[in-house]
């Protein structure tokens, strides 16, 4: 098949779309299609993918470069990207990877993504997002790298917990902070390592200093996969503490899949991503998180059952979904016109 895959968002900007669709790209290559990624993104990648990227196409480009495919897949319903590619007129799976903004009823905006969300397969990363959608969306699932994120085995783990995000407000590191001061109260100091870096990280590293945390939690700044995969595997919990409501969360995979016993904010997709590998708490209540690090830190880390992290694992590794993927399109394609 020739497939194109448009995604607003790209390398090398690094977040769950962009990380899914360097994934199928791959994995849709290896399995032997053709395969060109169109991105709004004008930035270039550090090194080559071994695969075309059509940048910051034109309207016309992206109309052309859907002529030339058997079949579309769009990553998120970008109406800059939609509209070209319908016109296309080729088979479309749309991936729905976020929530649908909440547009008034007599926007143009709204009216359009209603016209076109009717014009084509939908589907979306977790069953959260496809509830939330006004038609019936099929559960693709999102995908982890597997070759990168594994349990190395080691027998002890130096960081006691770990946080992996973006440094602003939606992800919750105030929370997490908030739930240690809470934790240090009552005697309890585990180590912290916070991994990412953003515009809120000064007002996060004043809250430390303040709450007198600086000699139990460092910075380590943004990590790429293998040093991140090495600090998972040296920590015992992983903590996604979002005040947001996570559609998915690809890091909570990642941490399982390094040996982690993953806590995370409940509601939206996160819980999906978590499955038993983990626990969840109150979304948003710093007290919720405190007790429930607090008693994983008192009383240790119930056993995981393996079977049922490794079946959770498994779905969601690249050559499941990729291979989802694939069946979904290839069904499409076959009803080309």
């Amino acid at each position: 098949m020739r497939i194109l895959i448009a995604s607003y968002v790209f390398l090398p900007r690094l977040g769950g779309i962009e990380v899914i669709t360097d994934c199928l790209a791959r994995g849709f290559r290896e399995a032997g299609h053709e395969v060109l990624v169109a991105t709004a993104q004008p930035e270039e990648t550090p090194e080559p993918l071994p695969y075309p990227v059509l940048r910051a196409p034109s309207a016309l480009a992206l109309w052309r470069a859907a002529r030339r495919s058997d079949v579309v897949l769009q990553q998120g319903a970008s109406l800059r990207l939609l509209l070209p590619l319908l016109l296309g007129r080729r088979p479309l799976a749309l991936v729905h990877h976020t929530w649908l903004p909440e547009e008034g009823s007599g926007s143009l905006a709204g009216r359009l993504r209603r016209w076109a969300l009717g014009r084509v397969r939908n589907f979306a990363v977790s069953r959260a997002i496809a509830g939330q959608l006004p038609l019936p969306a099929e559960d693709l699932a999102n995908c982890y790298r597997s070759a990168s994120f594994r349990d190395d085995g080691r027998t002890s783990r130096r960081t006691d917990l770990c946080c992996v995000a973006r440094m602003v407000s939606d992800k919750g590191v105030d929370l997490l902070i908030a739930a240690l001061t809470r934790l240090a109260e009552a005697g309890l100091r585990p180590s912290l390592l916070l991994v990412g870096d953003g515009p809120e990280r000064p007002a996060l590293e004043r809250q430390m200093a303040e709450a007198g945390l600086d000699g139990q939690a460092r910075f380590a700044g943004k990590l790429a996969a293998p040093a991140l995969a090495e600090a998972l595997n040296d920590s015992r919990i992983l903590v996604v503490p979002s005040r947001y409501r996570e559609p998915f969360g690809i890091i909570a995979l990642e941490g399982a899949a390094c040996g982690c016993f993953v806590v995370g904010a409940d509601g939206g997709g996160l819980e999906e991503a978590i499955g038993p590998c983990g626990t969840t708490f109150a979304r948003g209540s710093a007290a919720a998180l405190a007790e429930t690090l607090g008693r994983l830190l008192c009383e240790g880390l119930p056993a995981r059952d393996a079977a049922a992290c490794a079946a959770h694992l498994a779905r969601h590794q690249e050559t499941a979904v990729v291979e989802r993927y694939l069946k979904t399109l290839g069904a499409l394609a076959e009803k080309r016109p």
